[in-house]
């Protein structure tokens, strides 16, 4: 009996030393923490956990560590980040991930207070809530194979004031970027939804939507997309040969953006006005006095770049201004740059 039962206590000892198991480690390069995981002798992913910041607080997340005098590659941050090193949310103001990291979980970086700037180099999947609440955001680089922006990834980033989106990117999620400091936006042609509230609330002067007759034909503008809280949207520029569907029953856009803003139809768009003036929410940009524009008409970007010099139409200079919302001026037709302009 006694016999068996050490043949049994050696059977699951072998059984439990195959199983997923893992061990903190410090770098001896970095000086930072990582959780190695494996399974038997095999090294399955390893997770950046923590460590001391430099008094720069800039973190470079290595994508090689040395294990067990092997190079191991970093493929993943750590949920207990946050748990292990509360003191990041106040001193964290850059962050370096290598390409070796794919995902990032939701929340992980929510409400740092101090995070500037981010670069994400190989990230092709980012959780719902990542960064939102970084009041000091101001940088964020998102790589080529990105294809979606979750939900309330960058919401009420303030400082975030542009952004690039990559070619790659397929949807734009509900609030994502909703009470941002983002002036601008250039949707990618590819782009299929730009969901819910993906940009309310931002101070948006201009919204280029791109594509070409290449484009998929669909793509969907939630409720409120582009709503914004005050009369600063003034352009929309669209390349799309089929016009956008507004889902939102012509929410897309606030009634302000629809009564100011000119919409200018090119490229492959051009040849399609009629499509956008027969629609029941882009011809809400038409009035008596302001048509849907194609680059024909002469209201050309260059009209919105630089320095202002607006005239009224008997060529007395009202204003000369940096500021492309032509502030304080009454209702009315003015030349701008050479360019008639309605206000």
């Amino acid at each position: 009996m006694k016999t068996h039962f050490l043949i049994l206590a050696a059977l699951l000892s072998d059984v439990f030393y195959v199983s997923a198991d893992s061990e903190t480690v410090v770098d001896p390069e970095s000086g930072l923490t990582f959780s190695v995981n494996f399974s038997g002798r095999t090294v399955t992913s390893v997770d950046f956990y923590g460590g001391e910041l430099p008094d720069d607080g800039v973190l470079r997340i290595p994508d090689i560590i040395q294990y067990n005098g092997q190079n191991v590659e970093v493929t993943g941050i750590s949920k207990e980040m946050n748990a292990n090193n509360p003191s990041y949310k106040e001193s964290l103001k850059e962050l370096w991930i290598p390409e070796s990291v794919k995902s990032i979980s939701s929340g992980l970086f929510a409400g740092y207070e101090e995070l500037s700037d981010v670069n994400l180099e190989g990230v092709d999947s980012i959780g719902t809530n990542a960064f939102g609440n970084c009041a000091k955001l101001r940088n964020v680089s998102l790589p080529e194979g990105l294809t979606s922006i979750p939900d309330s990834c960058f919401m009420n980033c303030v400082s975030l004031t542009q952004i690039t989106f990559p070619e790659s990117l397929d949807v734009i999620g509900n609030m994502s970027f909703k009470d941002a400091g983002l002036n601008s936006v250039t949707i990618p042609g590819d782009v299929s939804l730009v969901d819910f509230a993906a940009f309310q609330g931002c101070p948006l002067t201009s919204v280029t939507i791109e594509g070409s007759d290449a484009s998929p034909k669909d793509m969907q503008l939630g409720h409120y997309a582009f709503f914004t809280n005050t009369d600063t949207l003034r352009k929309v520029l669209c390349y799309r040969p089929v016009p956008p569907v507004m889902t939102g029953t012509g929410t897309s856009f606030s009634p302000a953006t629809f009564r100011n803003a000119y919409l200018q139809l090119l490229g492959d768009a051009e040849s399609h006005l009629a499509e956008y003036e027969a629609d029941p929410y882009w011809s809400l940009f038409m009035s008596e006095d302001k048509p849907i524009y194609t680059s024909v008409d002469g209201l050309m970007d260059d009209l919105y770049g630089g320095e202002y010099y607006v005239y009224d139409m008997n060529g007395v200079l009202r204003m000369k201004t940096m500021d492309s919302s032509l502030p304080y001026l009454p209702k009315g037709m003015y030349i701008v740059n050479g360019h008639k302009v309605i206000i």
